[in-house]
């Protein structure tokens, strides 16, 4: 986990507006994050070490906001 952070917070640095947390009520998680494209998201997943050190698996998934 303290990789997944420092990673989290590297993504914050760049401009991504990241945000991790888990979901309370069963288990697993979610990386929310601002990407240029769905290629460039994908290659952000593929980065942190969650991923790469095969703790967890994922989806991905674009969201589109219709209010801010």
């Amino acid at each position: 986990m303290p990789a997944h952070t420092a990673y989290v917070r590297s993504l914050i640095e760049q401009g991504h507006q990241a945000k991790s947390g888990y979901w309370g009520e069963r288990g697993g998680g979610m990386l929310l994050f601002w990407a240029d494209s769905l290629q460039q998201a994908e290659a952000i997943v593929l980065k942190d070490p969650l991923i790469q050190n095969g703790c967890v698996q994922y989806e991905l998934h674009e969201w589109r906001i219709v209010i801010e």
